[in-house]
């Protein structure tokens, strides 16, 4: 009986090679809202009514940017220049 490959038992999700290389796109945090929205109707309806519709969209967008990664706004510099 061959012995099986460790690295063909993990789950994509596991493998690194499947990581997101860019930061989240208009349409990703579009659905990512939604989502949110559909699961949190009692704080969007409060959301609504503290900030208008478009404002409360933006600001449940703005909190999954806020935990990207790799958005441009999460990433740390040094300070160091390249000439």
């Amino acid at each position: 009986m061959a012995k099986k490959n460790k690295k063909n038992d993990d789950p994509p999700w596991m493998d690194p090679a499947n990581d997101r290389k860019t930061p989240y796109t208009e349409e990703e945090l579009e659905l990512f809202a939604e989502g949110f929205i559909n699961d949190n109707i009692e704080l969007w309806e409060t959301l609504v009514k503290s900030h208008g519709q478009e404002a409360a969209v933006e600001k449940v967008k703005e909190g999954f940017r806020r935990k990207d990664e790799r958005h441009i706004e999460n990433i740390k510099t040094d300070n160091t220049t390249i000439n």
